[in-house]
């Protein structure tokens, strides 16, 4: 897996958790035509709401392609990615079976959530089945990223 600057049908978003002995640096989102259609028909859902001014997000039932953990160790584009503090996201390049390589947190997750703010950004979180402890994306904007999957 490397990061690419150009769009693909994968993003990678920044990932943590407050789990003080089980770690997760990024989740992986498969960014098919699918996940695109749904992403907009949400956004269209929530215009109705953007002149509430108490409204923060609409939570849904939904999970990412999987929350892993990166070994830093590696000198590779993940490690320098999750190391660079300006950017949360990007697009990654996957190659056959690698999804199924990674290495997932110990805690098996559960109640996973996709919540989207009335301004377009979204974000993952889920929690320990046995534990209750939190793992969360930063959030990304919507809009930019779909922007982007069209060129």
């Amino acid at each position: 897996m490397k990061v690419s600057k150009q769009p693909t049908g994968y993003l990678m978003l920044k990932a943590k958790s407050n789990s003080e002995w089980d770690s997760c640096d990024f989740v992986i989102v498969e960014a098919s035509k699918s996940w695109q259609n749904l992403m907009s028909k949400r956004l269209v859902l929530l215009q109705d709401f953007r002149n509430d001014a108490y409204f923060y997000s609409h939570a849904y039932w939904d999970a990412p392609s999987g929350y892993f953990i990166h070994g830093f160790e590696q000198q590779d584009s993940i490690s320098f990615f999750l190391a660079d503090q300006q950017c949360d996201w990007c697009f990654v390049e996957l190659s056959g079976d690698e999804l199924d390589a990674l290495t997932a947190p110990e805690n098996k997750l559960d109640a996973h959530q996709m919540c989207i703010t009335g301004s377009g950004s979204m974000h993952y979180k889920a929690y320990g089945k046995y534990t209750g402890e939190s793992f969360w994306t930063e959030s990304i904007d919507i809009p930019s990223v779909l922007e982007k999957l069209k060129t």
